[in-house]
């Protein structure tokens, strides 16, 4: 794992964050802890934007720029994150891995929480958010209520349907920046 984590640092140097997140998984923490390093850090907001930001100006130099906080993926994993939380013992009973997957739910908080100190904020999320299609299934499993249940989803829909207008239709989108190959396809198929 760790071998294949540094391959994929080669292609793009925030793949180091998997390494983090490796280790941070591979830690059983218990709730009352989840509860106290969230809240810790999240009082400790200012010293870790400072930090993190010093991180990534040694890491990257001037390369790339700080694209500031990104609110819809914060708010997405601080909620997934109180889920997780939430449902702690019953997540931990139905896998072998629950742990891992809470663990992974803290982490991915922490750096969206922190994401205003990240250098393209949106790359960490997107290289991160794949942990999400095995956490929040294991979420909603947990769940023995059904008004709860309802809840839940309508907080994840309602995040996801947010974080996609938001990545997709405001008007200074990143995705804009990108250009898809089929406006282009006939000229580049077109027998000379």
């Amino acid at each position: 794992c760790i071998l294949l984590l540094l391959l994929a640092a080669t292609f793009h140097t925030v793949s180091f964050v998997y390494l983090v997140v490796y280790l941070v998984c591979c830690i059983h923490i218990e709730r009352k802890t989840l509860i106290i390093i969230g809240v810790t850090l999240t009082l400790l907001y200012p010293v870790t934007q400072v930090i993190l930001r010093t991180i990534m100006n040694a890491a990257v130099g001037e390369y790339y720029t700080f694209a500031g906080f990104a609110s819809s993926y914060a708010i997405l994993s601080v909620a997934i994150f109180a889920m997780c939380i939430n449902n702690y013992d019953t997540i931990c009973a139905m896998s072998p891995s629950g742990s891992a997957l809470i663990n992974y739910s803290l982490a991915m908080f922490i750096f969206m929480l922190n994401s205003g100190a990240l250098m393209l904020p949106f790359r960490f999320f997107d290289a991160l958010k794949i942990g999400y299609i095995f956490i929040i299934p294991y979420v909603i499993r947990s769940t023995r209520k059904n008004e709860e249940r309802v809840l839940f989803y309508f907080v994840i829909f309602a995040l996801l349907g947010i974080w996609f207008y938001n990545a997709f239709y405001v008007d200074d989108i990143i995705f804009s920046k990108y250009q898809f190959v089929f406006p282009e396809w006939s000229t580049a198929t077109r027998l000379p």
